[in-house]
């Protein structure tokens, strides 16, 4: 359980399309509903570690931008 492993979850996320349709059939869009639909996918971490990631995840993405 890291946050090194919902920023993984994150990245499949944003390159998944099918998954972003599951996420949005299973209304996952809370820190813990997105926390339960990723342990559905074999993806296990807590909300803490999920937030940690999507600081880190946005960051990144950020950063790519420029």
């Amino acid at each position: 359980m890291s946050w090194q492993t919902a920023e993984k979850f994150l990245e499949l996320l944003a390159a998944d399309r099918n998954l972003q349709t599951h996420q949005k059939l299973a209304d996952a869009w809370t820190i813990l509903a997105l926390t339960r639909f990723a342990r559905g996918k074999g993806f296990i971490f807590s909300e803490a570690d999920l937030k940690i990631a999507m600081e880190s995840f946005s960051q990144q993405r950020q950063a790519n931008r420029h």
